[in-house]
């Protein structure tokens, strides 16, 4: 895993954008960052985490303190742990509940007590923390390459509204359209890193 901050993927995007670099300040590429990290790469490819917790006669639990409601799954519940062939419980056998404060969730047959420990897997997404995130490494490049394709799309929409549409009816002579051709281009290197059909959206 790689630890990186704004700076190290401004830097990396910066060099994308080339002599486009300043079509932008450093508070909107943080933004276009943020969104390739916390939006986009997240949904493709979410963290994955493990938590332990000691059964202690009750067969709800809270979840765990990365969950992100709207956004994080459950992968798997290994119960009881630590067993020489894992168990994994079946979905049936649990569910989400929400209360008017939190979600939890409910085992609906068995009720741990404290010689047991239930290894909860879910995801959640990778968020910027004292503007540094932890992704892994062979990521990095193709979400910079995300974050550029982002970066590029504002520039051409910003380059659109300066466009006289009575010069022209050729998309291609218009200043914006460069700027777009790219974006898809780092794009399509973006889904193609990460295994996703090119001619998709994100």
């Amino acid at each position: 895993m790689a630890s990186k901050t704004y700076a190290d993927f401004r830097s990396e995007v910066e060099a994308n954008l080339q002599d486009k670099a300043d079509e932008l300040d450093d508070a909107d590429k943080n933004v276009f960052i943020r969104r390739a990290v916390e939006e986009i790469y997240s949904k493709h490819r979410p963290k994955e985490t493990i938590s332990d917790v000691t059964g202690s006669g009750v067969y709800s639990f809270d979840m765990p303190s990365t969950w992100v409601k709207g956004f994080s799954t459950i992968r798997q519940i290994e119960y009881p742990a630590n067993d020489q062939t894992p168990t994994i419980m079946d979905e049936r056998d649990y569910t989400i509940i929400e209360s008017t404060s939190k979600q939890q969730i409910r085992f609906l047959a068995d009720t741990p007590d404290s010689s047991d420990t239930i290894r909860f897997t879910t995801t959640a997404p990778y968020l910027f923390s004292s503007n540094a995130v932890t992704i892994p490494s062979t990521d990095f490049g193709a979400v910079c390459s995300l974050a550029t394709s982002l970066c590029l799309t504002a520039i051409a929409n910003r380059m659109a509204f300066k466009y006289d549409p009575t010069l022209s009816a050729d998309s291609s002579g218009r200043p914006d359209q460069a700027f777009r051709d790219q974006a898809k281009t780092y794009m399509k290197e973006y889904l193609r890193h990460m295994g996703l059909p090119e001619d998709g959206t994100v």
